[in-house]
Protein backbone atom coordinates (compact mmCIF):
# COMPACT_ATOMS: atom_id res chain seq x y z
CA UNK A 1 0.00 0.00 0.00
CA UNK A 2 1.44 3.69 -0.89
CA UNK A 3 -0.15 6.17 1.65
CA UNK A 4 0.71 10.16 1.47
CA UNK A 5 -0.34 11.80 4.17
CA UNK A 6 -0.31 15.60 5.21
CA UNK A 7 -1.14 17.29 8.08
CA UNK A 8 -1.45 20.96 9.13
CA UNK A 9 -0.95 20.49 12.69
CA UNK A 10 -0.47 17.82 15.44
CA UNK A 11 -2.95 16.18 17.98
CA UNK A 12 -2.64 14.23 20.04
CA UNK A 13 -6.55 14.26 21.55
CA UNK A 14 -9.85 15.85 20.44
CA UNK A 15 -13.43 15.15 20.89
CA UNK A 16 -13.93 12.71 18.45
CA UNK A 17 -10.34 12.06 19.11
CA UNK A 18 -8.02 8.79 20.24
CA UNK A 19 -4.61 7.48 19.63
CA UNK A 20 -6.51 4.16 18.23
CA UNK A 21 -8.60 6.04 15.78
CA UNK A 22 -5.98 7.36 13.01
CA UNK A 23 -8.88 8.39 10.89
CA UNK A 24 -9.60 11.66 13.51
CA UNK A 25 -6.02 12.31 13.13
CA UNK A 26 -6.01 16.52 12.79
CA UNK A 27 -10.12 16.63 13.17
CA UNK A 28 -11.28 19.93 13.97
CA UNK A 29 -13.47 22.70 13.34
CA UNK A 30 -12.87 25.86 13.10
CA UNK A 31 -14.24 29.64 11.98
CA UNK A 32 -10.89 31.44 12.20
CA UNK A 33 -10.86 31.67 8.13
CA UNK A 34 -13.30 31.25 5.38
CA UNK A 35 -11.56 28.14 4.35
CA UNK A 36 -9.40 26.04 6.31
CA UNK A 37 -7.48 23.01 5.08
CA UNK A 38 -6.77 20.46 8.40
CA UNK A 39 -4.86 17.37 6.23
CA UNK A 40 -4.93 16.01 2.62
CA UNK A 41 -3.29 12.74 1.15
CA UNK A 42 -3.50 9.87 -1.06
CA UNK A 43 -4.13 5.99 -0.57
CA UNK A 44 -2.90 3.22 -3.71
CA UNK A 45 -3.33 0.19 -2.81
CA UNK A 46 -3.71 -3.76 -4.35
CA UNK A 47 -4.75 -4.79 -0.88
CA UNK A 48 -8.57 -5.64 0.06
CA UNK A 49 -9.41 -3.02 3.25
CA UNK A 50 -12.47 -1.55 5.03
CA UNK A 51 -12.96 1.94 6.34
CA UNK A 52 -15.66 2.52 9.14
CA UNK A 53 -15.69 5.72 10.32
CA UNK A 54 -18.14 5.39 13.04
CA UNK A 55 -18.64 8.76 14.53
CA UNK A 56 -17.36 10.89 12.03
CA UNK A 57 -14.73 13.90 11.90
CA UNK A 58 -15.20 17.30 13.07
CA UNK A 59 -14.49 18.53 9.49
CA UNK A 60 -15.75 17.90 5.91
CA UNK A 61 -14.30 15.23 3.91
CA UNK A 62 -14.02 15.00 0.11
CA UNK A 63 -13.11 11.88 -1.04
CA UNK A 64 -11.99 11.38 -5.14
CA UNK A 65 -11.30 8.25 -6.67
CA UNK A 66 -8.44 8.26 -9.55
CA UNK A 67 -8.54 4.42 -10.44
CA UNK A 68 -10.33 1.48 -9.73
CA UNK A 69 -12.69 0.86 -7.54
CA UNK A 70 -14.30 1.58 -4.11
CA UNK A 71 -17.88 0.43 -2.53
CA UNK A 72 -19.28 2.97 -0.67
CA UNK A 73 -22.03 2.57 2.14
CA UNK A 74 -24.75 4.52 1.02
CA UNK A 75 -27.44 4.27 3.47
CA UNK A 76 -26.97 1.21 3.98
CA UNK A 77 -26.36 -0.02 -0.24
CA UNK A 78 -23.34 -0.74 -1.61
CA UNK A 79 -22.39 2.04 -4.58
CA UNK A 80 -19.27 1.17 -6.30
CA UNK A 81 -17.70 4.54 -6.95
CA UNK A 82 -15.32 4.52 -10.21
CA UNK A 83 -12.77 6.85 -12.00
CA UNK A 84 -14.00 10.42 -11.82
CA UNK A 85 -16.24 9.62 -8.61
CA UNK A 86 -16.40 11.78 -5.54
CA UNK A 87 -18.08 12.20 -2.32
CA UNK A 88 -18.55 15.47 0.33
CA UNK A 89 -18.78 13.62 3.62
CA UNK A 90 -20.26 16.59 6.03
CA UNK A 91 -18.79 16.55 9.90
CA UNK A 92 -19.93 13.66 11.85
CA UNK A 93 -21.75 11.86 9.65
CA UNK A 94 -20.14 8.28 9.85
CA UNK A 95 -18.16 7.01 6.52
CA UNK A 96 -18.37 3.20 5.51
CA UNK A 97 -16.23 2.20 2.21
CA UNK A 98 -14.41 -0.98 1.45
CA UNK A 99 -11.89 -2.51 -1.43
CA UNK A 100 -11.99 -6.25 -2.62
CA UNK A 101 -8.73 -7.36 -3.87
CA UNK A 102 -9.58 -7.67 -7.56
CA UNK A 103 -7.08 -4.57 -8.45
CA UNK A 104 -5.62 -1.15 -7.86
CA UNK A 105 -7.26 1.32 -6.37
CA UNK A 106 -6.37 5.00 -5.99
CA UNK A 107 -8.05 7.58 -4.16
CA UNK A 108 -7.04 11.39 -2.76
CA UNK A 109 -8.85 13.54 0.21
CA UNK A 110 -9.08 16.15 1.95
CA UNK A 111 -10.41 17.39 4.91
CA UNK A 112 -11.30 20.95 5.47
CA UNK A 113 -13.44 23.19 7.56
CA UNK A 114 -13.67 26.85 8.19
CA UNK A 115 -16.88 29.26 8.18
CA UNK A 116 -17.90 29.49 4.86
CA UNK A 117 -17.38 26.10 3.59
CA UNK A 118 -21.28 25.28 3.65
CA UNK A 119 -21.94 29.00 1.50
CA UNK A 120 -19.22 27.75 -0.73
CA UNK A 121 -20.35 24.17 -1.65
CA UNK A 122 -23.46 25.65 -2.20
CA UNK A 123 -22.70 28.38 -4.15
CA UNK A 124 -20.72 25.56 -6.28
CA UNK A 125 -23.50 23.50 -6.54
CA UNK A 126 -21.78 20.66 -4.79
CA UNK A 127 -23.87 18.07 -2.97
CA UNK A 128 -23.04 16.50 0.29
CA UNK A 129 -23.63 12.76 0.96
CA UNK A 130 -25.35 10.47 0.62
CA UNK A 131 -25.16 12.09 -2.94
CA UNK A 132 -22.67 10.50 -5.26
CA UNK A 133 -20.86 13.04 -7.90
CA UNK A 134 -19.21 11.41 -11.09
CA UNK A 135 -17.31 13.21 -13.69
CA UNK A 136 -15.27 12.70 -16.67
CA UNK A 137 -11.99 12.44 -14.86
CA UNK A 138 -9.22 14.70 -16.26
CA UNK A 139 -5.10 15.16 -15.07
CA UNK A 140 -6.30 19.02 -14.22
CA UNK A 141 -8.12 17.53 -10.77
CA UNK A 142 -4.97 15.47 -9.67
CA UNK A 143 -2.74 18.30 -10.06
CA UNK A 144 -4.84 20.39 -8.00
CA UNK A 145 -4.58 17.66 -5.20
CA UNK A 146 -0.69 17.54 -6.06
CA UNK A 147 -0.65 21.52 -5.33
CA UNK A 148 -2.29 21.04 -2.01
CA UNK A 149 0.65 18.42 -1.12
CA UNK A 150 3.47 21.14 -2.39
CA UNK A 151 1.88 23.15 -0.37
CA UNK A 152 2.08 21.83 2.92
CA UNK A 153 5.21 21.37 2.74
CA UNK A 154 6.18 24.92 3.18
CA UNK A 155 6.58 25.98 6.48
CA UNK A 156 6.17 29.48 6.24
CA UNK A 157 3.54 32.09 7.35
CA UNK A 158 1.78 31.86 3.72
CA UNK A 159 1.06 28.21 3.87
CA UNK A 160 -2.20 28.20 4.96
CA UNK A 161 -3.60 30.89 3.20
CA UNK A 162 -2.07 29.16 0.23
CA UNK A 163 -3.73 25.81 1.32
CA UNK A 164 -7.40 27.68 1.44
CA UNK A 165 -6.68 29.01 -2.33
CA UNK A 166 -5.50 25.68 -3.62
CA UNK A 167 -8.28 24.19 -2.30
CA UNK A 168 -11.04 27.04 -3.49
CA UNK A 169 -9.41 26.14 -6.54
CA UNK A 170 -10.11 22.48 -6.39
CA UNK A 171 -13.65 22.73 -5.54
CA UNK A 172 -14.16 24.85 -8.31
CA UNK A 173 -12.69 22.47 -10.81
CA UNK A 174 -14.95 19.83 -9.54
CA UNK A 175 -18.08 22.24 -10.08
CA UNK A 176 -16.22 23.14 -13.19
CA UNK A 177 -16.46 19.39 -14.66
CA UNK A 178 -19.69 18.69 -13.05
CA UNK A 179 -21.24 21.27 -14.65
CA UNK A 180 -19.88 20.80 -18.07
CA UNK A 181 -20.99 16.65 -17.48
CA UNK A 182 -23.81 17.64 -15.67
CA UNK A 183 -26.60 16.69 -18.52
CA UNK A 184 -25.34 13.62 -19.37
CA UNK A 185 -25.30 12.79 -15.70
CA UNK A 186 -28.68 13.88 -14.61
CA UNK A 187 -29.97 11.86 -17.24
CA UNK A 188 -28.42 8.73 -15.75
CA UNK A 189 -29.72 9.50 -12.28
CA UNK A 190 -32.70 7.23 -12.07
CA UNK A 191 -31.11 4.28 -14.12
CA UNK A 192 -28.11 3.79 -12.11
CA UNK A 193 -29.96 4.50 -8.46
CA UNK A 194 -32.26 1.37 -10.21
CA UNK A 195 -29.41 -0.73 -10.76
CA UNK A 196 -27.92 0.12 -7.35
CA UNK A 197 -30.66 -1.11 -5.63
CA UNK A 198 -32.09 -4.39 -8.04
CA UNK A 199 -28.18 -5.50 -9.57
CA UNK A 200 -29.14 -9.01 -8.21
CA UNK A 201 -32.15 -9.04 -10.40
CA UNK A 202 -32.52 -9.64 -14.05
CA UNK A 203 -31.62 -5.95 -15.35
CA UNK A 204 -32.01 -5.37 -19.54
CA UNK A 205 -30.85 -2.13 -20.89
CA UNK A 206 -33.61 -1.21 -22.73
CA UNK A 207 -35.38 -0.78 -19.76
CA UNK A 208 -32.52 1.35 -18.43
CA UNK A 209 -32.91 3.50 -21.09
CA UNK A 210 -36.80 4.05 -21.21
CA UNK A 211 -36.06 5.67 -17.63
CA UNK A 212 -34.20 7.97 -19.22
CA UNK A 213 -35.83 8.96 -22.14
CA UNK A 214 -32.98 8.20 -24.21
CA UNK A 215 -31.60 5.58 -26.91
CA UNK A 216 -30.52 2.39 -26.08
CA UNK A 217 -27.41 3.42 -28.53
CA UNK A 218 -27.12 6.78 -26.66
CA UNK A 219 -27.64 5.21 -23.08
CA UNK A 220 -24.61 3.17 -23.57
CA UNK A 221 -21.87 5.94 -24.80
CA UNK A 222 -23.06 8.40 -21.86
CA UNK A 223 -22.98 5.41 -19.85
CA UNK A 224 -19.41 4.41 -20.26
CA UNK A 225 -17.90 7.87 -20.61
CA UNK A 226 -19.52 8.85 -16.86
CA UNK A 227 -18.25 5.67 -15.73
CA UNK A 228 -15.55 4.20 -17.82
CA UNK A 229 -17.36 1.18 -18.06
CA UNK A 230 -20.52 -0.23 -19.94
CA UNK A 231 -24.06 -1.15 -18.37
CA UNK A 232 -23.73 -4.47 -18.38
CA UNK A 233 -19.64 -4.34 -16.91
CA UNK A 234 -21.12 -2.11 -13.94
CA UNK A 235 -23.88 -4.66 -12.91
CA UNK A 236 -21.33 -7.53 -13.33
CA UNK A 237 -18.99 -5.54 -11.47
CA UNK A 238 -21.60 -4.76 -8.53
CA UNK A 239 -23.35 -8.51 -8.62
CA UNK A 240 -19.29 -10.04 -7.98
CA UNK A 241 -18.67 -7.60 -5.51
CA UNK A 242 -21.59 -8.91 -3.94
CA UNK A 243 -20.41 -12.40 -4.36
CA UNK A 244 -16.72 -11.86 -2.92
CA UNK A 245 -18.43 -10.67 0.67
CA UNK A 246 -20.76 -13.40 0.48
CA UNK A 247 -18.31 -15.89 0.02
CA UNK A 248 -16.23 -14.17 2.74
CA UNK A 249 -18.65 -13.51 5.69
CA UNK A 250 -21.01 -16.11 5.37
CA UNK A 251 -21.44 -20.01 4.83
CA UNK A 252 -23.69 -19.83 1.93
CA UNK A 253 -23.02 -22.35 -0.78
CA UNK A 254 -22.11 -21.21 -3.89
CA UNK A 255 -25.13 -22.01 -5.27
CA UNK A 256 -27.03 -20.19 -3.07
CA UNK A 257 -24.52 -17.22 -3.66
CA UNK A 258 -25.17 -17.12 -7.30
CA UNK A 259 -28.79 -16.79 -6.99
CA UNK A 260 -29.08 -14.37 -4.30
CA UNK A 261 -26.27 -12.14 -6.73
CA UNK A 262 -28.36 -12.35 -9.91
CA UNK A 263 -27.30 -15.80 -11.31
CA UNK A 264 -29.56 -18.47 -11.63
CA UNK A 265 -26.94 -20.76 -13.37
CA UNK A 266 -24.45 -20.98 -10.85
CA UNK A 267 -21.89 -22.68 -13.73
CA UNK A 268 -22.05 -19.85 -15.16
CA UNK A 269 -21.84 -17.78 -12.20
CA UNK A 270 -18.32 -19.50 -11.10
CA UNK A 271 -17.33 -18.91 -15.14
CA UNK A 272 -17.67 -15.15 -14.49
CA UNK A 273 -16.65 -14.90 -11.20
CA UNK A 274 -13.00 -16.32 -12.26
CA UNK A 275 -12.94 -13.93 -15.00
CA UNK A 276 -13.36 -10.53 -12.43
CA UNK A 277 -11.25 -12.41 -9.63
CA UNK A 278 -8.83 -14.66 -11.59
CA UNK A 279 -9.88 -17.34 -9.53
CA UNK A 280 -13.07 -19.72 -8.73
CA UNK A 281 -15.42 -18.46 -5.65
CA UNK A 282 -14.61 -22.21 -3.95
CA UNK A 283 -10.70 -20.59 -4.06
CA UNK A 284 -11.65 -17.37 -2.81
CA UNK A 285 -13.33 -18.72 0.15
CA UNK A 286 -10.62 -20.96 0.94
CA UNK A 287 -8.40 -17.51 0.95
CA UNK A 288 -10.07 -15.50 3.20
Amino acid sequence: MHSLNYYAFHDDVGPLHSRKNSLNRCSRESVERPLIVNCAGEIDSMWAFKTDNVEGRLDYYLLYVVKGELILDVGGKDVVCTTGSFVLYPPKTRYIYKHSATGEIDYLWVHFTGSAVAQTLEKYGLMLYPHVNTIKHDDGITSRFTNLFTAFIKQDKFRDDELSLLLDRLLISLARRLSSDGENYLQLKTSVSYINAHYNHEIRIPELAKMENISVSRYNSVFKRLYGMSPVEYITKMRISSACELLGGTDLSVKEISLMTGYSDSHFFSRVFKAQTGISPSDYRKRQ
